[in-house]
């Protein structure tokens, strides 16, 4: 069966909408996961985004053409990567291939900052992540 694609543009985080990614993060990252709660992700806070935009890590929400929320990414440039710090999706728009697409975005951004590679880290225990990092 092939999944329907839904087409998405991305939109810079700023800091006025730090409370709004924070509430997106907790619902679709920490109370939506089926982790359990001892390997829950940290809950976002302001002062973590704050320091995040200082040090020039990219936060972008990810939109439909209507310009609904579907999720949001964070990527960190590091010594020697762009490191995928983030990578949420609403519930209602996971299996729409968003997630290929924003892998692609992070390694052209990765090209034009001049890295050779990307990183991140994923919990084994999220195995739609996993299955997706892996393809």
């Amino acid at each position: 069966m092939d999944v329907a694609k839904v087409e998405i543009t991305t939109q810079e985080i700023v800091q006025s909408e730090f409370p709004e990614l924070i509430e997106f993060d907790l619902k679709f990252n920490i109370h939506g996961s089926d982790y359990p709660d001892s390997e829950a992700p940290p809950i976002l806070t302001v002062e973590e985004l704050e320091a995040a935009k200082k040090r020039g890590d990219e936060l972008y929400w990810l939109r439909t053409s209507n310009g609904e929320r579907a999720g949001y990414y964070w990527t960190e440039k590091q010594d020697d990567c762009l490191f995928l710090s983030a990578l949420i999706i609403s519930t209602e728009f996971k299996n729409k291939r968003i997630g290929r697409q924003v892998l692609f975005w992070v390694d052209k951004t990765a090209m034009k900052y001049g890295f050779s590679r990307c990183a991140l880290t994923v919990s084994p225990l999220n195995s739609p992540a996993v299955h997706l990092y892996l393809s």
